[in-house]
């Protein structure tokens, strides 16, 4: 994650951040490449505790959960993305 985005986590710099994922999560919608839908998880729930809005869809929520749910090989990387997805996928549950 860039320097100038972790730095807008910190102070909560919210327009940095909504950016961030705006742009992130187009680019993921164009592609559908997991990556970077794993790659803003941490962003998006940062911007849900902060402002109470959820940048991503049920789709790219079920997509995530699905992932976590079917992995086989728990690395650090997956541990530290299950780490930060628990309010968004507490969000999903309240959808259904």
């Amino acid at each position: 994650m860039p320097d100038e985005i972790v730095t807008a986590i910190k102070d909560e710099d919210v327009p940095v951040l909504r950016k961030y994922a705006q742009d992130h999560l187009a680019k993921y919608h164009a592609s559908k490449n997991i990556l970077e839908l794993k790659n803003i998880m941490l962003v998006c729930n940062k911007l849900l505790l902060i402002e109470g809005k959820n940048y991503l869809t049920t789709a790219d929520i079920q997509r995530i959960g699905s992932y976590l749910l079917h992995n086989t090989v728990w690395s650090k990387y997956n541990i530290t993305l299950f780490a930060n997805s628990p309010f968004l996928l507490v969000e999903f549950r309240n959808w259904l």
